[in-house]
């Protein structure tokens, strides 16, 4: 929506709204039975049932499995986890939305979840590790920023620098097997195929006309 009076200004509710969704569930997961772990292990996407229907004896799962391509972005292993994930879609993600739209950027930011979810358990398709975390979102928001011009593109390497620093990391950490890479190339892909079908207006043209502001 817009706000008259001076110089209009778009507000960015669907960022927010993301944000306060997975803090939510962040407090829920810590205070409802079951715990973290719990959560992660019945709603976090596990690549060897996804894909082969493999099921571990006593494992509870969302019924259908494809649910937890939905639901595995919401959840994060820790605080540290969500802050990053979330701090970078507070820095990225109204800069998205007022580009393409409140509808478009929800698009987005689904389909590369959920799409980044998906190159993950084919390229680890004997894995039973529970994926988690809303990493694939945020990187395809970076793919719609990279291809949206200048401004873009210094958001976007904000971005790429954090991945490089947890790279290095993650190297000298047990951390490293941790990160889903496969997730993020995955988001990123689909974030740039996203911001290319609003440019050649297959999307209809992106809400940042002369009466909104431009990245």
């Amino acid at each position: 929506m817009f706000i008259s009076g001076g110089a209009a200004r778009y507000v960015t509710p669907a960022a927010g709204l993301i944000v306060a969704v997975n803090a939510t569930v962040f407090v829920l997961e810590r205070i409802l039975a079951g715990g973290a772990a719990g959560w992660a292990g019945a709603y976090g996407l596990r690549p060897l049932v996804l894909m082969q229907g493999e099921v571990a004896d006593g494992g509870a799962y969302i019924d259908p499995y494809m649910l937890t391509l939905v639901s595995a972005p919401f959840l994060h292993a820790g605080l540290g986890h969500l802050a990053v994930n979330m701090a970078c879609l507070a820095a990225i993600g109204p800069v998205v939305e007022r580009r393409v739209g409140w509808w478009r950027f929800l698009l987005v930011w689904a389909a590369a979840c959920s799409g980044g979810a998906m190159v993950h358990a084919v390229t680890h398709v004997n894995s039973m590790a529970p994926l988690i975390g809303a990493s694939g979102g945020v990187a395809g928001l970076v793919g719609v920023l990279l291809l949206s011009g200048p401004a873009g593109v210094a958001a976007g390497g904000l971005w790429v620098a954090i991945q490089l620093a947890e790279l290095l990391v993650s190297d000298a950490t047990a951390y490293g097997p941790q990160v889903a890479w496969a997730a993020h190339l995955g988001g990123f892909g689909v974030g740039g195929m996203v911001a290319l079908l609003v440019r050649w207006g297959l999307l209809g043209e992106g809400s940042g006309g002369r009466e909104t502001e431009r990245i």
